[in-house]
């Protein structure tokens, strides 16, 4: 088996023992060939019995765990199915004498066992929570803000009121602006991400791991767009409303 286009998950779920973000290997030597080039593994390896191994023929008889096995199960069928082949497995290799410790077999997704192992903690989670909390008040502020820019200019929407607009045109006239605004701000919301990952980049420029980590990902951008205007666009729903359901004859009479 090979793979045949780049391939680089990060962190690197399947050698967590020997760096997690390190870039992967540039081979990989078939499983079968392990007994005719009695290769030692490189990474974890895990005996639980204090008898001494002396040869390789010795290290696979023993019960030295060293294999890490990751299968695509895409349904429960399917999952269901592989850890019967499991229990059933380790039953038979109970009876034959192997695996002394009661059974504990469980299948774990890729993001479970990062958690398990400590490689991704739940620091992101918390910031992430944080970040919509941020975004939650500054829409509230938002929202005030453009209210305010909005009823600033309530005389000119008299105005043009009185000439023939209708309130749905008024609306879409303000909900151009806040669209116009929601893009200045994406894009300057880029440009300070930009800074900011090139001085992490600066800052870890001696760690190759961890400096490669700090790119933009094209879907992170388009993301970080959506969400800009989506957000945006929200928070000026109700002043664009709001400005057109004024009465025009108040004002008109004022001026």
């Amino acid at each position: 088996m090979g793979v045949l286009r780049d391939w680089r998950p990060t962190p690197r779920f399947y050698d967590i023992v020997n760096g997690g973000f390190q870039p992967p290997e540039d081979a990989y030597v078939p499983f079968a060939w392990t007994t005719a080039l009695q290769a030692s593994p490189a990474g974890n390896t895990s005996c639980h019995n204090s008898t001494p191994i002396t040869n390789f023929s010795e290290f696979l008889a023993s019960n030295c765990v060293w294999i890490e096995m990751w299968v695509e199960l895409p349904t429960a069928a399917s999952r269901e199915r592989f850890q019967a082949y499991l229990d059933a497995y380790w039953a038979a290799q109970h009876q034959a004498g192997r695996f002394p410790r009661p059974r504990n077999n469980r299948l774990t997704r890729v993001s479970q066992w990062l958690q398990v192992n400590g490689v991704v903690s739940s620091d992101s989670r918390i910031l992430l929570r944080v970040a919509f909390a941020f975004l939650a008040v500054c829409l509230l502020n938002t929202v005030g803000i453009l209210l305010t820019k909005f009823l600033r200019g309530a005389p000119v929407i008299a105005v043009r009121r009185a000439l023939g607009a209708s309130r749905r045109q008024v609306f879409l006239q303000h909900i151009v602006e806040v669209a116009l605004i929601s893009t200045v701000g994406g894009l300057l919301g880029l440009g300070l991400g930009a800074a900011g990952l090139a001085a992490v980049q600066t800052i870890y420029a001696d760690d190759g791991a961890y400096g490669r980590l700090a790119h933009f990902d094209p879907l992170g951008i388009v993301w970080a767009l959506t969400l800009a205007a989506l957000s945006t666009l929200a928070a000026g729903l109700y002043p664009a409303w709001a400005v057109g359901r004024l009465p025009p004859g108040g004002f008109l009479r004022a001026r």
